[in-house]
């Protein structure tokens, strides 16, 4: 754990620096690449779980099986069927495998945030990624979103940046690993219509209000009726007695607050301090437009898996307002910020992760 906080203070220190003067541009690829190492060291050292298991024993069969008849015979995503195929014909090592896909995840995010932060200010939400819980997840558990969720962070920005071919391109590739993904076409309605922030704050309120009541399961069991086809099936099994029992609790009241904490603090820096920036309101809208539907499913199994993709943008909005807002209380607003990121690191037990590590400096 004390190599976490090493990151931190080297973070705060460089960022503080960096306030005072923008000389340090080289040193900060060094810090990138050093939380790259942390975070891959320690998701090697978690044991791995349900869904990972099936991916490697899916990668040393791909390596026997030529790429058309992997797909026809397995029911993942073709993207992450194809993905894996060919890393399969490289290697089939556990440890390959996760580096490379830890890897694309960590380029997409910062290939990402730089078309919307300058370089000096990638570290700082990057430590925001490496203290969430559920980077680790991705890594050693459910990679197929792991990788989908970088991929519609990317597709947020391409909208944002007003190219939509790119941003339609990533968020088909988004959904080639994981179907879940299919929410953020709610993104590209938002842009095509400018859909207001005030709005969609409205629908978050009818969201949770839904939820909490549990009309959300007669909703949408009922849209999905009338759909039909795919929609009618898998709302079907996911809403299950069966399928819940295994899962547990649905409609969680937790993720409702946690989810609706960063709401309030989003809109309450946009209002004080960030009105006229462009992006931060547009990664806010994004965010709420993604968490109203993840309210509306929160009654199946498995919903946290939608909530992926509007907490993934999380440590964009812990630390965005901090490093753009202008206050003379702006070095106060990041010791804050890195103090939130911390008590996160600790309230959702990532801090356990780094278990293993103790023995790199414990006798």
């Amino acid at each position: 754990m004390i190599y976490y906080f090493l990151i931190v203070f080297w973070v705060g220190a460089n960022q503080m620096r960096l306030n005072k003067t923008n000389s340090f541009q080289k040193i900060q690829y060094p810090l990138i690449g050093t939380m790259f190492i942390l975070m891959t060291t320690v998701s090697l050292a978690i044991p791995i779980t349900t869904d990972m298991t099936r991916y490697l024993t899916l990668l040393n069969i791909s390596r026997l099986q030529s790429l058309p008849d992997i797909l026809s015979n397995t029911r993942f995503e073709p993207g992450y069927i194809t993905y894996q195929w060919f890393i399969s014909q490289i290697s089939t090592s556990k440890n390959v495998f996760m580096i490379l896909s830890m890897s694309i995840m960590w380029l997409i995010i910062i290939f990402s945030l730089k078309k919307m932060l300058v370089l000096t200010e990638i570290p700082m939400i990057m430590l925001g990624y490496i203290s969430f819980f559920y980077f680790y997840n991705f890594s050693t558990n459910t990679l197929r979103q792991g990788i989908a969720a970088p991929l519609i962070l990317l597709t947020i920005v391409y909208i944002g940046r007003e190219e939509k071919k790119s941003g339609l391109f990533t968020f088909l590739v988004a959904i080639s690993f994981h179907t879940t993904a299919i929410i953020s076409l709610l993104i590209f309605i938002i842009k095509k219509f400018n859909i207001s922030l005030k709005t969609l704050t409205i629908i978050y309120i009818i969201s949770a209000g839904i939820m909490i009541t549990g009309l959300n399961r007669i909703l949408l069991m009922s849209v999905s009726g009338i759909v039909g086809g795919g929609m009618e099936e898998t709302v079907g099994i996911y809403s299950s007695n069966s399928t819940i029992s295994d899962y547990g609790a649905t409609n969680r009241i937790d993720f409702l607050l946690f989810t609706t904490v960063w709401v309030l603090w989003g809109i309450g820096f946009r209002h004080f301090y960030l009105k006229e920036n462009v992006w931060f309101e547009w990664i806010l809208k994004a965010y709420i437009a993604l968490s109203s539907i993840y309210l509306l499913f929160g009654f199946i199994a498995f919903s946290d898996r939608m909530a992926a993709y509007p907490w993934f943008l999380i440590p964009i909005l812990l630390f965005y307002p901090s490093l753009n807002i202008e206050s003379k209380f702006k070095n106060v607003w990041i010791v804050f910020c890195l103090m939130i990121c911390v008590v996160l690191f600790f309230y959702f037990n990532v801090s356990d992760l780094y278990t293993p590590l103790n023995l790199f400096y414990y006798k």
